[in-house]
């Protein structure tokens, strides 16, 4: 089979065993296929140390090299039937007259093998292979010294064969186990820079066909060829065709036409060689029908924690606790599910459930498996639900544990909860096989609600429906788990222990559930959940548990019935601004009963109404630090209170998509970005009260009369939150933090107040600095807003620049950015270190901004610098060159990287020579890759080719825009070389991308 190529490559890896006298090394796997160029001389790679590996108490470093030549076919076929036969590499280059001046060292095969005939081997994934082997059956033998196997001798394989993988790019250790063995590899269907000498194109004009080119380079040796071709669907065979045809000197082109309903094709190419066909090329394609996408949007994390989570932090060692605190961590989001393409109602089938993902999660904590069992079993159950519409749990002994088990995956899904409490449980969770007695209370049942009352920020965003079965005939005793994922898709399984139980005193088996079963299962639970006699312990649609205690609260919301009769009776009094009896009242006794009352009242009438009294109140406590020192107590003091004056059980969860508490523990560069700023829009009104009005009101009364007293009181509630260590967003302090802040940014943003702003723009603290800079930020959108008159607010250096940086970033009127435009090109000027400037434009350029607005920045702020003689148009494009250059041919960004450095290099007007030096390597370095590949297939050959291909998009834009430069012609010499290296490989088709 290698007579029709002129040139062969030989790669040998060896390896050596601790350092010896004799230097002789073994090979630990050979190579052999076809190249182009011939070398003057072998390529010997530096020996490189592996791994250790122990005889005993003798422990020997592991070292391999690798030795290249390429030359005529017979010579280099030669030596290696030479090496595979047992003489050393010398002597066979001894033999053949060739140098051995540049060995040190000899090379001999020490292993015992069987030698095989060329047969197909499928090794590379949509590659015909042909291999002839010397293959060994204990590649273990390699690693002998003195007569003994190394006592890690699989360890020292698997490290070998990963080397062997990464140097080869063949799959060792997965479905090719090779090492130790000689192998001539051929690729019939290949010319030796790897590119396709078969040709597959799919038409799907109608009718629909497949096309076969089979190149002339392919058809020397022959004189026929013959094409089969094979068309299905998901289930069977639609069409099977075979055609011949006459070798006449050039291309031969196939066309088959295609089934209709075609889903996938099967292609087989022969040639007649020696009185025989043989087969040059197999390849499988499908079609692409539909494209399914899924959209999450994503909400804040929560960290939940609860006793049997704390159980497993105790019995897990020191390096897992980074994945006991992943599944501690939940987010809250929203999914959308569409399909492109998705089959209609009458063509699409049920699918058959999947028979084969049982799994086992062992008791605590296994050693030998390195897994802790009810935290891999949390993994499993993540992933699962994961996707899934609805979540079916029928488990007879369901607890308090298992409400936080399953309150720890995908709040996006509802799960139904199918239980019996009045069966008894031992304290640990555990099946009792006792009854509770009728007229006593189910603990179990009581446990449930209490656990939803008690955590209703965990809770209350679930689709949660728990059922529960009276004790009647029938007892439940079978746990089921099902996953409902749409489209009849649908995964059941079964359980050996119940969720609470699971993995404690036995380990948990979870068995998937076949269909026919299923259908039964199926069945049976839609007949006991219809049951009349079935209660509901809770159903998110109703939002209450089964006591009724959510209704009752709600009922609740005035703190004094006879003050708030007074307050609706005073009103038009208030109104008209009288309201001075009224602080009188608040003030002496009762107070903070009144405050709560009072902010109820003014929750309940309309918004125009409740500012009028505000007004009128907050202008008389101005004057009064007394009221001042009131309302900084009830804030801080009571807000740890029971519903209404304070957030202990508040039946209002509030809305905490925006969480802007953790300004407070961020610094100022981080706080003042873009992205920061949209956070802004969502402050809305008695958003963020949690129906707690009393702290509300008084909160916009304080920002009204005193912004430093209010910051004052941000400031005493901050070391308490932060010091929460848990999920903070449960407690009053972070409800009654997130309210004040939002109220400060409320008076900013919407009602133009900036003496807040301004007090905590002179603050001295960062996180106060930084969240008064960001609200600048936002002012600065609006096209009444000046920012020249805030100015003088930011003196720091870094600061200045952070805050010009994040303005730059922002959409905002061109007199307010101009602003920091200015300002950035004093800093830099006045600081006149080229660092400082080159890390501001570093910043800039290597942003995934748009490419817009990375030029305006260049034009605004760098040439003006080159005018002013600060820097130069050549430094300056060299450096933006060399800045962006690697993320415009690799990386997720490469497009907006691409458009970015054309963009800023053409108002630079620069020498653009670096750029040109930059695709010349880049260009080498891609035909360095490809000829290091000594197997090649379509995913090898197009991972090497990406760079150049981002290259070849890179300077068509370049031509496009510097259409009037002198280094036009160079690049079109560049491109012309990157389009005949992209031909010679096979990749004719990515110049369409």
């Amino acid at each position: 089979m290698t007579d029709v190529f002129d040139n062969m490559i030989m790669h040998l890896f060896v390896i050596r065993i601790g350092k010896v006298k004799t230097q002789v090394w073994r090979v630990a796997y050979g190579l052999l296929v076809p190249c182009i160029e011939k070398m003057d001389k072998p390529y010997i790679s530096e020996s490189t140390s592996l791994c250790s590996c122990s005889f005993g108490a003798d422990s020997q470093k592991i070292f391999i090299k690798r030795i290249i030549y390429a030359s005529e076919r017979e010579i280099v076929q030669g030596i290696f039937e030479d090496i595979s036969s047992g003489k050393s590499l010398k002597d066979s280059f001894k033999i053949r007259g060739l140098n051995t001046d540049m060995f040190n060292f000899d090379v001999r095969y020490s292993l015992q093998g069987t030698e095989y005939p060329y047969g197909i081997e499928d090794i590379l994934d949509s590659q015909l292979t042909y291999i002839k082997s010397v293959s060994v059956l204990e590649p273990e033998q390699l690693l002998e010294k003195d007569g003994k196997l190394p006592d890690n001798v699989d360890n020292t394989i698997t490290v070998i064969e990963d080397f062997l993988q990464k140097k080869t790019k063949l799959p060792f250790g997965e479905k090719f186990d090779h090492m130790g063995n000689m192998d001539i590899i051929i690729e019939l269907d290949r010319d030796p820079k790897g590119k396709s000498l078969v040709e597959l194109q799919w038409k799907k004009s109608p009718p629909a066909y497949q096309h076969i080119k089979v190149c002339k380079e392919l058809l020397a040796n022959t004189s026929k060829v013959m094409v089969n071709v094979r068309f299905a669907d998901d289930r069977r065979v639609l069409g099977d065709r075979i055609q011949y045809k006459e070798v006449e000197g050039e291309d031969l082109s196939f066309d088959f036409e295609a089934d209709k309903g075609t889903s996938y094709i099967e292609t087989k190419v022969w040639i007649y060689h020696s009185s025989e066909y043989h087969l040059i090329h197999h390849a499988k394609n499908y079609l692409l029908t539909n494209i399914s996408v899924t959209l999450n949007a994503v909400g804040d994390r929560l960290s939940v924690t609860s006793d049997w989570l704390n159980n497993i932090r105790e019995q897990l060692p020191n390096k897992k606790a980074d994945e006991l605190k992943e599944a501690m961590c939940i987010e809250r989001s929203s999914k959308e599910h569409f399909v492109v393409g998705e089959k209609t109602e009458r063509r699409r089938r049920r699918k058959s459930l999947v028979k084969t993902n049982d799994e086992f999660f062992p008791k605590g904590w296994d050693a030998d498996t390195d897994t802790q069992g009810m935290l891999s079993f949390l993994r499993w159950f993540k992933q699962k639900t994961n996707g899934a519409s609805g979540v079916f749990l029928q488990d007879p002994y369901f607890d308090d544990i298992a409400m936080y088990f399953i309150g720890s995956a995908d709040t996006n899904c509802e799960y139904t909860i199918l239980t019996q409490t009045r069966l008894k449980t031992n304290p640990d969770g555990t099946a009792n096989m006792g009854v509770v007695k009728s007229g006593e209370d189910s603990k179990r049942r009581n446990k449930i609600v209490n656990v939803i009352k008690i955590n209703p920020l965990l809770f209350m965003p679930m689709k949660l429906v728990i059922k529960d079965i009276p004790i009647t005939n029938n007892v439940l005793h079978d746990r089921y788990m099902i996953f409902d994922y749409g489209n009849d898709h649908i995964e059941a399984y079964m359980l050996s222990n119940s969720l609470q139980g699971a993995t404690k005193k036995h380990p948990l088996l979870v068995t998937q559930i076949g269909d026919l079963a299923f259908e039964k299962i199926r069945k049976h639970i839609d007949e006991t959940i219809d049951r009349a006699s079935v209660e509901t312990i809770y159903d998110y649609r109703d939002k209450k548990c089964e006591d009724g205690t959510i209704e009752k609260n709600k009922l609740q919301p005035i703190a004094d019935k006879g003050f708030y009769d007074w307050l609706v009776k005073q009103k038009e009094i208030m109104l008209s601004g009288n309201v001075a009896d009224i602080l009188s009242d608040i003030c002496k006794w009762n107070t903070n009963e009144k405050m709560a009352t009072f902010g109820f009242f003014l929750a309940k009438i309309y918004d125009e109404e409740a500012d009028v009294i505000l007004k009128g109140i907050a202008d008389l406590m101005a004057a009064d630090t007394e009221c001042i020192r009131i309302l900084k107590d009830f804030i801080l003091t009571t807000h740890y209170s029971i519903y209404p004056i304070g957030y202990i059980e508040t039946p209002y969860r509030g809305s905490i998509y925006m969480d802007y508490t953790r300004f407070l523990e961020m610094n100022y560069k981080d706080i003042v970005t873009n992205l920061n700023t949209y956070c802004i829009d969502y402050l809305s009104e008695e958003r963020n009260s949690f129906g707690v009005y009393g702290q509300y009101f008084a909160a916009k009364l304080l920002i009204k009369v005193s912004p430093d007293d209010a910051l004052d009181v941000l400031k005493k509630l901050r070391p308490t939150l932060l010091n929460i260590k848990e999920d903070r967003t449960i407690s009053p302090v972070f409800k009654v933090t997130q309210m004040l802040l939002s109220e400060m940014m409320k008076a900013v943003v919407w009602h133009e107040d900036s003496k807040v702003m301004q007090i905590m723009l002179n603050d001295t603290e960062a996180w106060c600095k930084g969240i008064g800079a960001l609200m600048l930020l936002h002012k600065v959108k609006l096209d009444e807003f000046n920012a020249e008159e805030y100015k003088s607010f930011i003196k720091e250096d870094d600061e200045i620049a952070t805050l010009c940086l994040a303005a730059w970033e922002m959409d905002i009127e061109s007199k307010n950015k101009e602003i920091f435009y200015k300002l950035l090109r004093d800093l830099i000027t006045r600081k006149a270190e080229k660092k400082f400037f080159k890390d501001i434009l570093s910043k800039v350029i290597e942003s995934i901004s748009l490419a817009k607005k990375k030029a305006d920045f260049i034009e605004k702020v760098a040439l003006p610098l080159i005018s002013q003689g600060f820097t130069n148009k050549d430094d300056l494009t060299d450096f933006i060159v060399d800045k962006l250059y690697n993320t415009c041919i690799e990386g997720s960004h490469v497009y907006i990287m691409r458009e970015s450095l054309i963009m800023c290099i053409k108002i630079t007007r620069g020498n653009t020579n670096s750029l040109i030096v930059k695709g010349q390597k880049t260009l080498e370095n891609f035909e360095k890759d490809i000829a290091a590949i000594p197997v090649k297939n379509d995913y090898n050959i197009f991972h090497a080719a990406e760079a150049v291909i981002q290259l070849r998009q890179l300077l068509l834009l370049f031509i496009r825009e510097y259409h009037k430069t002198n280094m036009k012609d160079k690049v079109k010499c560049l491109l012309g070389k990157v389009d005949k290296s992209l031909d010679d490989h096979g990749l004719k088709n990515t110049k369409k991308i």
